[in-house]
Formats: C-alpha cells, structure tokens, sequence
C-alpha cells in the first residue's frame, strides 16, 4: 500500500468503554461507537477536507469506520492513499490502463459486498 502504513500494529484492539467488549459485529448501536465514529469522521476531514464526509453516504462511512477499526487500519491514510495512488497510475501513461482495471476490480468488489 505505497509508503503508508498500517496493519495491527499500527493502533492496538479498540474495546467498548461501557461493556469492555471488543468492537466487533455483534456490538450494537451505542454511545461508544458513535464516539468512534465522530473521531474518524474528524480524522478524515482532517486529512480529506471538511466537505468529504458530508458526501460520503452515511452507512457506508459508519461499515467503513467501523472495518478499519476491527482491522486496526490507518481510516483516513486508506483513504487518502487510495485516490492518491489512483491518481498518480492514472495519470502516468505507462499505468493509465491498469489503474482503470484496478478501478474496475474495485467497482467488481463492491458489487459483490453489496447487501
């Protein structure tokens, strides 16, 4: 993933303060999780700008958040690092046509995790 890094040993287990329960997916809907949710929400916009958040469909930032946490991801250099190394293949003439097949694979992924 280029120069980021990330994986679990980046940031340790989150665990719910209240129950003292890993995040995992069998948590419900609960104050700490919209915490967690308000703090990479911030955490994008920080690197992302102010305005992205507000276009991203708003379950899907939650599962995003949510995914990157469990998997002790880096949520806003993922993102970051995504359109960023899209840009530079898709820019450079020697890899315009694989990042689209990457974007495509992408958009093949997608299809496939929808509900």
């Amino acid at each position: 993933m280029g120069n980021t890094c990330h994986g679990a040993h980046i940031r340790p287990n989150l665990t719910l303060a209240v129950s003292g329960k890993k995040l995992g997916s069998e948590s419900s809907k609960s104050d700490d999780l919209a915490a967690i949710q308000q703090f990479l929400s911030r955490e994008i916009e920080d690197r992302l700008g102010a305005d992205f958040s507000t276009k991203m469909p708003v379950e899907l930032m939650e599962s995003y958040c949510l995914a990157t946490v469990r998997h002790n991801e880096p949520t806003a250099a993922l993102l970051y690092e995504l359109i960023t190394n899209f840009m530079k293949a898709y820019a450079n003439p020697e890899t315009n046509a694989d990042a689209l097949k990457a974007f495509d694979y992408l958009a093949h992924l997608a299809e496939k995790a929808a509900p």
